[in-house]
């Protein structure tokens, strides 16, 4: 299952283009990002080993996860793209599809627990929509790396500035100078931090409240509640830290 390539997926570009990082290679290709193999990722952008389907269930909790972030470089396409509610649910009726296929004897459990699935990120989104509409309107943000577009479009979150495209490289004069115009933004309300990266100085030096966001949410329980609970648990920190004194 190749997630990006499914009809109905909605697939965004980068935030920012780093063009400094282009220039060193001279054709911007990928910075040694470890993304794992987006042809098997679930709606939570979890790698699957599908050696055993009898334990798989359809609500993409499969063994043999990767937690891998999802870019491409050189066409500048974000591949987070599980953090888009209505693409997780296309994932999650997809996987459904192929599990049935490949193991036809439990079809009617992959598709019940889909079902029920798809219909608790409805409801979630539902949810959290009104929510961190009120709680962000007038505000911008600064995230550390370009992995939550997808969330921010479809919450309709104001981005400031993404600090770097490539979180394993050093900032470059054209992150520095996003930044700084963004931190002299008078409605940032906050910086985001991701338990994988370290923050830049330019960052924790700022005065602005600095809060944590996991686009994997590798410390929640991996259970048929996982997506909506990460996509709780990132509303909720963002919430939580725009109302940081």
């Amino acid at each position: 299952i190749t997630m990006a390539e499914l009809d109905g997926i909605t697939l965004h570009p980068l935030l920012v283009a780093d063009d400094d990082h282009k220039d060193e290679d001279g054709h911007g290709h990928g910075h040694g990002h470890d993304h794992g193999d987006h042809k098997t990722e679930d709606a939570h952008g979890h790698g699957h080993d599908h050696d055993d389907h009898k334990d798989e269930d359809a609500h993409g909790h499969g063994h043999g996860h990767g937690h891998g972030h999802g870019h491409d470089h050189a066409s500048d396409t974000d591949l987070h793209l599980w953090l888009d509610p209505a693409n997780a649910q296309i994932m999650l009726d997809a996987i459904a599809r192929q599990l049935s296929a490949l193991a036809p004897q439990y079809a009617s459990r992959f598709q019940a627990n889909a079902a029920a699935a798809i219909a608790a990120i409805d409801r979630t989104k539902h949810d959290l929509a009104p929510a961190l509409a009120q709680a962000t309107s007038g505000k911008s943000y600064i995230f550390f790396h370009d992995a939550f577009g997808y969330f921010t479009q479809t919450f309709g979150l104001e981005v400031a500035s993404v600090i770097t495209l490539a979180p394993q490289l050093p900032l470059t004069a054209s992150n520095i100078r996003q930044t700084q115009a963004a931190l002299a933004s008078e409605n940032v309300a906050c910086i985001f931090a991701e338990p994988q990266f370290d923050l830049p100085s330019i960052a924790t030096a700022s005065g602005l409240p600095i809060a944590t966001l996991d686009p994997l949410g590798a410390s929640l329980a991996m259970d048929a509640q996982h997506y909506p609970r990460l996509m709780r648990t990132l509303a909720d920190s963002i919430i939580a830290c725009d109302n940081s004194p």
